[in-house]
């Protein structure tokens, strides 16, 4: 049966929240403590508003994580600082410019920051976000226990207009 939560998202009404044969709300919401350093983050969006998102923006975003090498460097720095030395030896046996070269693409996309010179960390308004991605990835790729569960049926309700 539908959980709390989603029954308050299909009970969301409003033009926000319909256009079309499009209705729904999605929400996101994560925790992640890492040391000292915590973390939290909610966010909701209309369904509809996704059909609005502007594409070049989203391919930005996703085409600087689309990447093994960039995967990698997430995965060093979640939730950590760490040095262009660091990174490059998570990266393996590659050249500081190929290190530099997919640091140059997470900042650019907002994803991570430089706190000083050589010295990294993902972007902390991105790091739930990021985690989010990843999560969705691995659910898609069914790489995560539970993921092959398809979304439960819901039964139809009367809609107010």
């Amino acid at each position: 049966p539908p959980t709390a939560l989603v029954e308050d998202l299909m009970n969301r009404r409003g033009r926000r929240f319909r256009r079309g044969p499009i209705r729904g709300a999605l929400t996101f919401a994560g925790f992640i403590q890492v040391g000292e350093r915590r973390y939290a983050w909610v966010r909701e969006t209309a369904a509809p508003e996704l059909l609005d998102a502007d594409a070049a923006s989203l391919s930005r975003i996703l085409g600087a994580v689309a990447s093994v090498a960039r995967i990698a460097l997430l995965r060093e720095l979640f939730g950590r600082d760490r040095s262009s030395t660091e990174l490059g030896a998570a990266l393996g046996d590659v050249s500081p410019g190929h290190t530099y070269h997919h640091l140059k693409e997470l900042q650019a996309a907002g994803i991570l920051v430089q706190v000083s010179r050589g010295l990294y960390r993902i972007a902390p308004p991105a790091l739930i976000p990021v985690a989010i991605i990843l999560a969705a990835a691995a659910d898609i790729a069914g790489l995560r226990p539970g993921a092959e569960v398809e979304p439960f049926p819901v039964h139809p309700q009367a809609e107010s207009v």
